[in-house]
């Protein structure tokens, strides 16, 4: 471990020396080594990410025993392949999670990028995680799969919330580049002390300092407006965000509002998760070949019944949403 991490200086102070613990199974841990040392790693096109693949397995099967807290540090490669297959990242790009971790998201972008005739060299990597023993393994991650990532020299968890914000309701992080105002955007939902759920609003110009702006939206109807997200359609901007198994949305003249409900504001769902609602939540918006859609969550009735109670599970949906002449919408 020692030699490894002098041969690969972002893996500095990350390896794992305690293979003289007398609690680990000296069996186990010598098969480990038996496994690798015989493993054919000749370079062939086949072969050429067969450690990093095993690397992914690894942490899929110790995500998948460790049950929701596997949450924490792993996204389905499914899940991530279908985000990265939205953004399109390129060459000569930037590509930023600040949740980010074993580091899947830029697995799964390098991968795009070399299957689009790019060099998957030509991408700027930033990462950010606040558990130590998860950062450690996208730095693992980043380096089996020699990709040049930037994580920090230790785990961060940068984002706290302002003077006047509940500090457990502060959350769902939507990070995107504001080309009418020239920076980078970063909403939050978040809870404030008077208002109550808001959107909160910050600034960058380099995804690294970020400026807190105040609320952008701050209905005094929700206790939280989980997901936000924002998207413009013609002339008009929606704000899209979800509480208690709805998504709701409000309108704006620009992006920086002001934003109001109108009477019908729901855009699909009706709540009650504990009883016979119908659950379309933490719904986000993308827009491809001119038209906008809206993906989101469908909650699943425990066994399978039309009448039964929505559990934390199910399946995304997408909707097209469709402007109305007076600028409301609809799905």
């Amino acid at each position: 471990m020692i030699a490894i991490e002098a041969d690969n200086k972002s893996l500095k102070g990350v390896l794992p020396k305690n293979y003289a613990n007398p609690e680990l199974d000296k069996r186990v841990l010598g098969n480990v080594v038996d496994v690798f040392t015989n493993m054919d790693m000749s370079d062939t096109e086949a072969s050429k990410d067969l450690l990093g693949r095993t690397y992914e397995y690894c942490i899929a099967q110790f995500a998948s025993y460790e049950g929701v807290k596997g949450g924490e540090f792993y996204t389905p490669a499914s899940v991530v392949k279908t985000i990265v297959n939205i953004l399109k990242p390129s060459e000569g790009k930037r590509v930023y999670d600040p949740c980010c971790g074993s580091g899947g998201m830029f697995v799964q972008s390098v991968k795009f990028i070399s299957e689009h005739a790019g060099n998957r060299s030509n991408i700027s990597v930033f990462g950010q995680e606040a558990n130590a023993d998860t950062w450690k393994m996208a730095k693992m991650n980043m380096a089996i799969r020699g990709i040049d990532a930037n994580f920090g020299g230790h785990p961060e968890d940068t984002f706290f919330s302002p003077e006047g914000y509940s500090k457990d309701d502060f959350r769902d992080p939507e990070v995107f580049w504001a080309e009418e105002d020239g920076r980078y955007w970063m909403l939050v939902a978040a809870r404030e002390d008077a208002l109550g759920g808001v959107v909160a609003k910050y600034t960058s110009n380099d995804l690294k300092n970020w400026t807190f702006e105040g609320p952008i939206y701050a209905p005094q109807a929700q206790y939280m407006l989980e997901c936000p997200d924002l998207c413009r359609i013609d002339d008009t901007w929606y704000l899209t965000y979800s509480w208690d198994c709805v998504t709701y949305y409000a309108v704006g003249e620009s992006m920086n509002g002001p934003f109001a409900a109108p009477e019908d504001n729901i855009l699909d769902g009706q709540g009650l998760m504990e009883g016979n609602g119908f659950v379309f939540y933490a719904a986000k918006t993308a827009q491809w070949n001119g038209e906008t859609y809206l993906c989101g969550w469908l909650g699943r009735a425990a066994l399978s019944a039309d009448s039964g109670i929505y559990q934390w599970a199910g399946n995304v949906v997408n909707h097209q949403l469709v402007r109305r002449e007076d600028g409301t919408l609809g799905v």
